[in-house]
């Protein structure tokens, strides 16, 4: 058994938590890789491996940190059908299976004891003059917006090639049903169960009393055009990863991509229970239950 091990290095606690880790999986015999940017993991006990060979040699990856380091590791992990195992370092931490101090649970992943859920994945390219200029993975959302001071801007959405919608707003969000618990929700877009899947287009402060979230199916294929920016700006976010400045007549399409990412689940609870846990209260209620568990 194979383990690629990915950390956000910027969390204090990753240190302790990969400690732990790697004297759990070594009573197992497994081997634990990482990559260069992750060295001093070869302290404790790992391997380090080139980025071009990292995740192809890898059985499962798990990622310490929250949800943002999964949505780091998921385009590749997907990419090589690689299962992933997300362990919480961060606050809500809403896609991590485990927290921290519940590392000893990843002892029913080696006694065959959980099971792999399927997540949807979103392919983002955009096309410029007719090219395509740039493409990208998505797992939990691709948000076309407007510049920090600009006036809002005009946005088309085309549907399997015809024109639907006219915007005028901040912009416009086009989520899987793992990111409708994201930036989707906060701007008024509806809770989509992840095994119900969909592309969720949602306006970000919308200039009409009548626009509204939409649900369209996974066969859609969606366009988003600007056709007259009149000297604003406006960008292209994937998953908070790539900003990228986008021009007039640029068009974003998405879709659903061939290959959905794999999430290791060790626990018996329900999507709903989650929900209650960790995203209600704004999270107050999941963070008073991380207290109460705490050694």
């Amino acid at each position: 058994m194979r383990i690629g091990l990915i950390v956000n290095p910027e969390n204090s606690a990753c240190y302790e938590a990969a400690s732990r880790l790697l004297a759990l999986t070594a009573e197992y015999g497994a081997q634990v890789l990482c990559t260069p940017e992750n060295g001093w993991l070869s302290e404790l006990g790992a391997s380090p491996l080139p980025n071009e060979r990292f995740f192809e040699a890898c059985d499962l990856l798990v990622t310490l940190g929250g949800d943002g380091t999964i949505l780091h590791a998921a385009p590749q992990a997907a990419a090589h059908e690689l299962p992933v195992l997300g362990i919480n370092l961060g606050t809500i931490g809403y896609m991590a299976e485990v927290d921290v101090q519940e590392i000893a649970l990843l002892r029913r992943y080696f006694e065959g004891n959980y099971r792999v859920d399927s997540r949807m994945l979103l392919d983002v390219c955009v096309r410029r003059d007719g090219d395509e200029t740039a493409r990208y993975t998505a797992l939990n959302e691709a948000v076309i917006s407007k510049g920090s001071i600009s006036r809002i801007i005009e946005i088309r959405i085309a549907f399997n090639g015809r024109d639907i919608f006219e915007y005028r707003a901040d912009g416009v969000i086009l989520a899987t049903p793992t990111g409708s618990t994201a930036y989707s929700m906060s701007a008024g877009g509806p809770i989509v169960e992840p095994g119900c899947e969909s592309i969720i287009l949602t306006p970000i402060c919308p200039y009409s009393l009548t626009s509204r979230a939409i649900v369209f199916s996974p066969e859609s294929r969606l366009c988003v055009c600007l056709p007259s920016l009149k000297g604003k700006d406006a960008f292209l976010s994937v998953d908070g990863r790539a900003n990228i400045e986008l021009r007039e007549g640029d068009c974003v399409e998405v879709c659903r991509s061939k290959k959905p990412m794999k999430l290791v689940v060790l626990k018996d609870i329900s999507f709903y229970e989650i929900l209650n846990i960790k995203l209600l209260d704004g999270g107050s209620r999941g963070e008073a239950q991380k207290t109460r568990e705490d050694p």
